[in-house]
């Protein structure tokens, strides 16, 4: 079963200036979870999705932290092909990321997408698979795409609801004239993407990955399953979710050298030896001033950890809820048995995963503009989207899928 958009009464958005057009909300809950605050995308856009094919083996070999990157990455080609413009909703997903583009950006995100998907196969031994949507396709098989945009520290973060990314990750999976299996002319210009910092431990013991997906009829019904899982956490976590965010100051330990090193200094013009020194220096003397609290030039440390803590994007709407939180162990299981109560109730479906830290890749556009993807060392997302779509098969078995009108 899945949740229809009420395509009547989604107010579109004019093509030129969409983005631009919708005003950022301050807050994630409840704002977030209101269908009214979203705006539909217009049907002359695309949506591109990513995923690394991920086997048990792949991952056990490469580990989770190359998989974060290469999703990571397609974010951050992407929008490095459009610059100086950011015209781009781009979500990150673990394994993979969703970005909606308008059609005059096509074929430059598509360029960016398969460099990417080449770097991966011949760095990482990874397989992305990639691919792009008309919106328009989506819509004529039902299906829409919501966007809003939250306030996240000093950078916009863009949230999606609708099933629209679902049925374009479908497609791309299902059918080859969806995706994008051409040669790439050049590598991705991959400007400002990193992993420098150590994994970082749970505080409280727990790690949760928790992905969340009304079953009912209908956005507004969506939205009371959703505020009803804000109460849930409030409940078991005591109120102030932000001190259950995956990170904190006390928990942060910058990485030297960074695992990064070589692939920073490829991406940069010039000889890639000297880029690599220049990297290697430029990081060190960033890791002193951190351990040493110094200012470094225009680098403060204290007021940059402290704006990376609040651009952390540890939840989001992508369809579904999407969040990572750290937690006691008990408070983990309190969550998981009353999601399945509400599963009972045939409200939703979810998955959870456990583990005892996170990782962290990150985008630093320059010290005013960065934000910091965020999942679990073992690759959390991806684990719990295991049991997630196990439950949705299962409904969805159960009862005849309905389309949106």
């Amino acid at each position: 079963m899945t949740a229809a958009v009420d395509l009547e009464n989604a107010e579109d958005g004019a093509t030129a200036g969409f983005l631009a057009a919708i005003t950022p909300l301050d807050q994630f809950w409840p704002d977030c979870c209101d269908h009214r605050r979203y705006r539909r995308v217009p049907e002359d856009w695309f949506c591109a999705v990513t995923d690394v094919v991920c086997s048990t083996a792949a991952v056990a070999e490469r580990g989770f932290a190359d998989v974060n990157f290469i999703a990571a990455a397609g974010i951050v080609a992407a929008e490095n092909a459009c610059l100086p413009e950011r015209p781009l909703v781009t979500v990150f997903a673990g394994d993979g990321c969703v970005i909606v583009l308008p059609p005059e950006r096509r074929a430059a995100v598509a360029e960016a997408l398969v460099a990417v998907r080449q770097l991966a196969a011949e760095s990482y031994r990874l397989d992305l698979r990639v691919g792009m949507v008309p919106v328009a396709e989506l819509a004529r098989r039902g299906a829409a795409i919501l966007v809003a945009r939250l306030r996240h520290g000093r950078s916009i973060q863009c949230h999606l609801r609708g099933t629209g990314v679902r049925i374009a990750d479908q497609l791309v999976k299902q059918e080859a004239a969806f995706r994008l299996d051409q040669p790439s002319r050049d590598p991705p210009d991959l400007s400002g993407l990193s992993c420098r910092w150590a994994p970082i431990r749970a505080r409280h013991g727990a790690m949760v990955s928790l992905l969340v997906q009304p079953t009912v009829q209908g956005l507004e019904a969506g939205d009371a399953v959703l505020g009803e899982v804000g109460a849930l956490l409030d409940s078991v976590l005591g109120g102030d979710q932000a001190l259950h965010s995956p990170v904190a100051a006390e928990t942060l330990r910058f990485r030297w050298p960074p695992k990064t090193l070589a692939l920073e200094a490829r991406s940069r013009p010039g000889p890639p030896w000297l880029n690599r020194l220049l990297v290697g220096a430029g990081t060190a003397a960033i890791a002193l001033s951190i351990r040493l609290g110094l200012r470094l030039g225009p680098f403060e440390p204290r007021r940059y950890l402290r704006e990376l803590i609040e651009s952390t994007q540890y939840r989001q709407l992508l369809d579904g809820l999407c969040l990572t939180i750290d937690c006691r162990p008990d408070q983990a299981a309190q969550i998981e048995r009353s999601l399945a109560l509400l599963r009972r109730q045939g409200r939703l479906c979810y998955g959870i995963h456990v583990a005892d830290s996170a990782h962290m890749t990150c985008h630093v556009m320059s010290l005013e503009e960065h934000c910091h993807f965020i999942d679990t060392t073992v690759g959390g997302y991806w684990q719990a989207s295991g049991q997630l779509k196990a439950q949705l098969a299962e409904s969805e078995a159960k009862a005849p899928v309905s389309t949106e009108k």
